[in-house]
């Protein structure tokens, strides 16, 4: 089934924080999951256009589609989801509706959607903070001096 791309703006474009709106065109969006990366393409595209009110309404279709896809056994959706959320969250620094993306976090750590390294990347994110304390706080705690000088040692 092929993706008609201008349709997808559209819907994109005038769905509503409803949650007949936001279930209709996820479902949508999951019966062309074949598209899946460039229905996620265009999703951000609409997302980095939209005014703040309406990125909202697009995080919880992102929300929606990403458990469905969980649920539904299509994990691609959900991991190439989370480099597009990445770059979304950027978006939302200080931002009006930040608090209503954090509760999206929390929902997602809570059921295991993302990993909890990745959820505080995307608070780091929305907070302003672009340093990923989690992982460097991980390489810190796995860094083996010894380790380091006995690999410098073999390369003399």
């Amino acid at each position: 089934m092929s993706l008609n791309e201008i349709s997808l703006e559209k819907k994109l474009a005038v769905v509503t924080n409803s949650q007949d709106s936001i279930q209709g065109l996820s479902l949508w969006i999951l019966h062309h999951k074949t598209h899946y990366k460039r229905i996620i393409h265009i999703w951000f595209n609409c997302f980095h256009k939209a005014k703040s009110s309406h990125r909202l309404t697009l995080f919880y279709l992102a929300n929606d589609v990403i458990q469905h896809a969980k649920r539904k056994g299509f994990p691609q959706f959900v991991d190439h989801f989370a480099d597009y959320l990445k770059k979304a969250t950027a978006l939302c620094i200080e931002d009006k509706i930040s608090a209503s993306i954090d509760r999206v976090f929390n929902i997602w750590l809570e059921r295991n959607i993302y990993s909890e390294e990745l959820i505080e990347e995307l608070r780091g994110l929305l907070s302003g903070k672009s340093v990923h304390l989690a992982a460097v706080s991980k390489i810190v705690a796995e860094f083996k001096l010894s380790e380091l000088i006995d690999k410098i040692k073999k390369t003399k």
